[in-house]
């Protein structure tokens, strides 16, 4: 059955992605309906400013060529960062430029949530887990996270899209979806993130060779028309985006990144710690930098802010994409498991072997940054596999028996493991914290500058004790979740009607949870902070040179 044989589009689907913009529109009520603005991080010293330069350079009627005001100047054209030739640099042309800026964000998280609904509805998935995968991808803590970088947050919405595009162009005839495919890579590129960009091209074009190629036979000429069409895709791309594209190469050309390349630690600064896989089901457990930041915190984001501030995805997202994983019958699973593998590994950069591997192999890793930004794609997958494990928990057809034991081993061994943590936490703390200074150490080490110091024995004493409690007072919780999906589990085997009648509830109460969590992501000021002048400024001589402050 091809793609387009499933159920069509119909009023339905709308109203199920107008319920989708309605939910984005209250988490970012603030931002919309108030005078409050985003801060964090890029946005109050580097994105919002250039923002501002671009559209008080237009309104009096000339191009932004170079901006004096930051840095002692730098070019803003030739910089795809700034966005100048993205479409929404007009509205921040047209409308007030802190409303403008705040909508880029908004209208981004909105055209990732539908897409991911388009391509979940393209993926035969059902209306209702469409709308349930959908959801879980727009309020995931990696998407969200997105909110303090302009570039990346535009750059990610397009994910979702260019994977329906795909479906669409392998299954018609027809130019018009390659060509909409070039336009969604061109997006992308003038969007100014480039890792995002080779990894949604990479994902695309390894997709089409899964569903339309023959890997028994490289040299086929089905893998040769794919490859013949992507390259046409990308050379359509780069003639779309040709206005960003050349001055973007002429100025990365006289650039330490383009003469030099970046080194591997550049690369890899930021890269997302395997033991942070935690905090996909426990938000904040080693702590946030928003609000308490704890020797955790620090040391496993590369001793800084973390790049993405949550990751949180949800313990209920998490168990219906290992029912999808499982039970759905749909070929396409297969892939985006792999896939969805893939890019969590790789996320790991410098933690794992794999990443180095690719950095040698693939020259273009040496202009690119941070493996973390791949927990975006990584969390589209999961989610289209929890709708699929939506739809399988609503069929009464679904075979439990197949591959019942392979599920209740994974949740059984998370749950011993669990337990067992927990109860060593209070017979043997001393264990517990002498592993904790162990791993805090080594996390520590390996990428730490002379001139940033070492952690002291005081700070690595704390860690292991704080490692102990944290233990203690989280992991009762995951424990409920585990043996909460294991009971479940076994009454949907055994066909109770209670058991199915139930998903809507868990399906909503989860969606809420993603909600409240992730809600405090992207925290706001009011417009004044930017406006507001220190006293201590007005104490300052006047100079014709250039300071900083």
């Amino acid at each position: 059955m091809g793609p387009d044989d499933h159920l069509r589009f119909d009023r339905r689907d709308v109203a199920a992605m107008t319920v989708l913009v309605l939910v984005l529109a209250a988490m970012f009520w603030k931002v919309l309906f108030t005078s409050q603005m985003f801060f964090f991080r890029d946005v109050y010293n580097y994105t919002y400013p250039h923002v501002k330069f671009i559209h008080d350079a237009v309104r009096h009627g000339y191009l932004p060529y170079w901006n004096p005001l930051l840095n002692y100047g730098e070019p803003v054209l030739a910089d795809p960062n700034f966005l100048f030739f993205y479409p929404t640099t007009l509205l921040v042309i047209l409308l007030p430029v802190a409303y403008a800026y705040c909508l880029h964000y908004v209208l981004h998280f909105a055209i990732a949530t539908v897409g991911a609904y388009g391509l979940a509805r393209q993926w035969n998935q059902s209306r209702w887990a469409a709308l349930f995968a959908a959801v879980a991808f727009g309020l995931s803590g990696p998407l969200l996270s997105l909110g303090n970088f302009y570039n990346e947050a535009a750059g990610s919405a397009w994910i979702p899209w260019a994977l329906f595009l795909t479906e669409k162009a392998l299954a018609r005839r027809s130019r018009r979806p390659w060509i909409l495919l070039a336009i969604v890579f061109a997006l992308q590129f003038l969007a100014g993130e480039m890792l995002t960009l080779l990894a949604t091209f990479t994902l695309c074009f390894a997709y089409a060779l899964y569903r339309a190629g023959d890997f028994r036979k490289p040299l086929a000429a089905s893998n040769q028309r794919i490859l013949a069409a992507f390259f046409a895709v990308g050379l359509l791309m780069m003639g779309l985006s040709a206005v960003q594209l050349l001055p973007a190469a002429h100025l990365l050309a006289h650039s330490r990144r383009g003469l030099q390349g970046m080194s591997f630690r550049e690369t890899t600064y930021w890269s997302f710690s395997p033991l942070k896989l935690v905090e996909f089901v426990l938000p904040n457990f080693f702590g946030t930098s928003l609000a308490s930041p704890t020797i955790w915190d620090f040391v496993l984001d590369s001793r800084n802010n973390p790049y993405l501030p949550s990751v949180f995805v949800g313990f209920a997202t998490l168990f219906f994409a290992l029912i999808g994983g499982a039970f759905c019958r749909d070929r396409r699973k297969k892939f985006v498991v792999l896939a969805a593998g893939t890019l969590l590994i790789l996320s790991f950069g410098r933690h794992t072997p794999v990443f180095s591997l690719v950095y040698l192999l693939f020259p273009p890793l040496e202009l690119v940054r941070f493996p973390v930004k791949l927990l975006v794609p990584f969390t589209l997958l999961l989610a289209l596999l929890a709708g699929w494990g939506v739809d399988a928990l609503r069929d009464k057809e679904t075979p439990w028996a197949t591959k019942r034991r392979a599920v209740l081993v994974l949740l059984g061994c998370l749950l011993v493991l669990s337990v067992g943590l927990w109860i060593c936490s209070f017979a043997f703390p001393a264990l517990i914290r002498g592993a904790g200074e162990k791993i805090l150490l080594a996390s520590n080490g390996p990428f730490v500058r002379r001139a940033e110091g070492r952690l002291t024995p005081l700070e690595v004493a704390g860690g292991g004790r704080l490692l102990l409690t944290l233990i203690k007072v989280y992991f009762p919780g995951f424990v409920g979740f585990l043996l909460g999906a294991i009971v479940w589990f076994k009454m949907l085997e055994q066909k109770r009607p209670r058991a199915q009648r139930v998903l809507p509830v868990v399906a909503l109460l989860a969606l809420c949870r993603l909600a409240f969590i992730n809600y405090s992501v992207n925290p706001t000021v009011p417009q004044a902070f930017y406006t507001y002048c220190p006293p201590v400024l007005q104490q300052m001589k006047a100079s014709t040179g250039p300071s900083r402050i």
